[in-house]
C-alpha cells in the first residue's frame, strides 16, 4: 500500500519586508546513501557432504549445532560464503555487489578446488541479490516520540527493546531503523535504485520531526 500523497509540506516562502533585500534560504546539506552490505545467492547445481568439505578446504568452518552449512571467510573481496548440502550459496558481508559477484565466483572456485564439480555458469549459478544494507545521516535530531505518534500507521517504536524506530516504507520491501542521532539504516532493498527511491520519500517526513538545534 502507498503512502498518501502530501505527507510533507515545505513552509511557504515570506516575502522580504519592503525596502530589504530578500534572504537567500540555507541550503540543506546533500543526503546520500552509503551501501553498506549486501547480501547474494548462487547455486552451484550439486549436493555436497558438509562435513567432508570443511574437512578439505583451509580454515572453513562447520558446526551443525549452530549452522547447517560449511562458514567460509575471504579477505578480498570481504565477504563470508555459507555453503549448503542442497548447493546454495550465501554471500554475506560483501560491501558492493560486484564484491559480492566475486566473492561468489571465488568460493564456487575453491569447492572446485577440492575436487568437486559444482557449475560455473553464471547462468546456471543465479546470481541473485537477497538484500543490502545501507546508511544516511540527517543533520538534526529526530524526535521518534513524535514521529510514531504521527505516524502511527507505518511506525513501530518500542524503546524499551530497541533504540530504533522502524518505519515501513511500503516500498520495495525496504524498511527503515531511524535513530535519534538522526542516523537512518535501510534494509530490504534489492538494488541501489530501491535504496535511493527510499532515501527521497524519507526525507521529506524526517525533516517534519526535526528538533531544533540545541
Amino acid at each position: 500500500m502507498e503512502h498518501p500523497q502530501g505527507y510533507a509540506h515545505a513552509p511557504a516562502a515570506q516575502p522580504a519586508a519592503a525596502g530589504n533585500p530578500p534572504q537567500n534560504e540555507p541550503q540543506q546539506p546533500v543526503v546520500r546513501v552509503v551501501l553498506q552490505n549486501v547480501t547474494a545467492t548462487v547455486n552451484m547445481r550439486i549436493t555436497i557432504d558438509p562435513s567432508s568439505l570443511a574437512n578439505k578446504i583451509r580454515h572453513a568452518e562447520y558446526n551443525p549445532k549452530k549452522l547447517p552449512a560449511v562458514v567460509m571467510r575471504i579477505r578480498e573481496p570481504q565477504a563470508t560464503g555459507l555453503l549448503f548440502s542442497s548447493g546454495k550459496v550465501v554471500i554475506t558481508g560483501a560491501a558492493g555487489v560486484e564484491a559480492a559477484r566475486e566473492a561468489a565466483q571465488r568460493f564456487v572456485a575453491v569447492v572446485e578446488g577440492v575436487g568437486l564439480n559444482p557449475t560455473t555458469n553464471p547462468n546456471q549459478l543465479r546470481f541473485a541479490v537477497q538484500n543490502m544494507v545501507a546508511t544516511f545521516e540527517v543533520d538534526a535530531p529526530i524526535s521518534l516520540e513524535l514521529m510514531a505518534y504521527c505516524q502511527a500507521r507505518w511506525c513501530m517504536y518500542e524503546p524499551e527493546l530497541f533504540p530504533g524506530l522502524i518505519y515501513q516504507t511500503a516500498h520495495r520491501g525496504v524498511v527503515a531503523h531511524v535513530f535519534s542521532s538522526g542516523r537512518v539504516v535501510l534494509t530490504g532493498g534489492k538494488q541501489e535504485d530501491h535504496l535511493n527511491e527510499a532515501l527521497v520519500r524519507l526525507l521529506p517526513i524526517l525533516n517534519q520531526y526535526r528538533q531544533p538545534d540545541a
